[in-house]
């Protein structure tokens, strides 16, 4: 079945560009000049919220809010002191933002804060991290909350906060001491990756290249085929709809060629330097996190010496998976549906999942190159006379591929041809499932769905 619906995707070969692309946005509102900013996405909210940073030695006690479209000034009635350097994150489990020390003019900080979107709240922990920044933080999936690692030159700790508590981790292995490291978590994987930084011996300093993993339990040294130019201060997060680790800029060492247009992507076994055009100058004074509505990296900070701006890296041609039609509409029995995370990328695997009502042990999943037409029929196709009332079809059945169902449930992996024609390239699919209570055909159908193929 899945040789034959990769020569059906093949009749619609046609050239096709594959790239990431960079876009300045001109939003009406703007954050002031800042460096040392938090950044960080509001995965529930579908918004991207920035706080603190400062400029010629003055601090600000700000929380922003970037919809997209534009950034406005969040009206709190309390918030963290005015603070450079702070490690802040977005927990996933509790839907909020945690943020950490950082500096104020009073020096050093051990405070914990929490932001749910419209004020922010002290938190009193039993225990805290030492105060030294930085800290670089994010929400850890085996930790059910948020994961710091300190990115100093002296200490490498680790702790992890579970919305009541600090609580400093034992790891057997640890990268070793570095300053401004770069970090994310990669949800598909479950591993917060660390890139990078810059480390010191008693001479010199000097930029790194080592790639480090963090399990929840312990952090490995990983090894690649190819490796990232050394730097130190990069941007790095995770793009969930292309499941990669992106990283970006940074400082790279002395008399390196600057990587102007760069991007780095880890699909968590290797690294693949992407050129992009149109790249924004990026330092060691930006953020990144990733918009997971709108799917694309949106990065904010310094872009010249003296001013701020806004810049977002998306997939030109991104893949996508969508039900466009209801099959049956008299109460419906079975489903289809893509695993999490799971789209039509070139030179990849799809998942699908077709899942049967009681008693179901089989299923035909139909692939089409039309959804208006099959033959001469038009579509929809009322399947009421042929004995399936209530229900059509909705797909050109081009390609029909028969699947077991064990315990109603069937898995179905599709394997998307390495061929750059495919990009862009729309097809159909549509379920027929067994169904031994419906009457006059013991028969039902799915809803439909319409897929994109892509390139990351």
């Amino acid at each position: 079945m899945i040789v034959r619906v990769v020569c059906l995707l093949l009749l619609l070969v046609a050239p096709s560009a594959a790239q990431l692309g960079w876009v300045l946005r001109n939003p009406a509102n703007l954050p002031s000049v800042r460096s040392g900013h938090g950044l960080a996405y509001d995965v529930q909210r579908g918004h991207t919220v920035c706080y603190g940073g400062a400029w010629l030695s003055q601090p600000y006690r700000e929380t922003w809010l970037w919809d997209g479209s534009d950034w406005s000034l969040v009206p709190t009635t309390q918030s963290p002191l005015a603070v450079v350097d702070s490690a802040m994150a977005y927990d996933v489990s509790r839907g909020r933002f945690v943020l950490y020390g950082g500096r104020s003019t009073n020096g050093s900080l051990t405070e914990t804060w929490e932001f749910d979107g419209l004020d922010w709240t002290e938190r009193f922990p039993q225990h805290v991290p030492p105060g030294a920044v930085p800290y670089a933080m994010v929400w850890c999936g085996p930790l059910r909350g948020m994961f710091m690692f300190r990115i100093s030159p002296h200490q490498n700790d680790s702790w992890a906060f579970d919305g009541s508590d600090w609580n400093m981790l034992s790891p057997q292995t640890s990268p070793p001491p570095r300053e401004s490291a770069a970090m994310a978590y990669d949800v598909a994987r479950e591993r917060v990756v660390l890139f990078g930084g810059r480390g010191y011996t008693s001479t010199a300093t000097i930029e790194l290249d080592d790639h480090w993993e963090f399990d929840g339990a312990n952090w490995t040294q990983i090894h690649t085929a190819t490796v990232p130019t050394a730097r130190f201060g990069a941007c790095m997060a995770y793009d969930a709809h292309r499941q990669r680790i992106v990283m970006h800029g940074g400082i790279l060492p002395l008399g390196h060629p600057i990587e102007q247009n760069t991007v780095w992507d880890y699909d968590g076994i290797d690294w693949q330097r992407r050129t992009v055009a149109g790249l924004p100058r990026v330092g060691t004074q930006s953020r990144m996190v990733y918009d997971t509505q709108r799917r694309r990296m949106v990065t904010f900070g310094l872009y010249t010496s003296s001013s701020v701006a806004t810049w977002e890296l998306y997939a030109t041609r991104p893949a996508a998976y969508g039900r466009f039609a209801v099959g049956c509409a008299n109460n419906p029995r079975a489903t289809l549906a893509p695993f999490p995370l799971s789209f039509p990328w070139q030179g990849d695997a799809f998942l699908l999942q077709i899942a049967g009502p009681p008693g179901s042990d089989r299923a035909w999943l139909l692939t089409g190159l039309s959804n208006r037409s099959f033959g001469p029929a038009p579509l929809p196709f009322d399947l009421g006379p042929l004995g399936i009332p209530g229900c059509d079809l909705l797909v050109s059945p081009d390609v029909i591929g028969g699947v077991p169902l064990v315990g109603q449930m069937a898995h179905i992996t599709i394997l998307i041809p390495t061929d750059p024609r495919l990009v862009g390239r729309l097809f159909y699919q549509q379920a027929v499932v067994a169904d031994p209570l419906a009457a006059p055909l013991p028969l039902t159908v799915t809803d439909a769905f319409v897929g994109l193929i892509g390139s990351r």
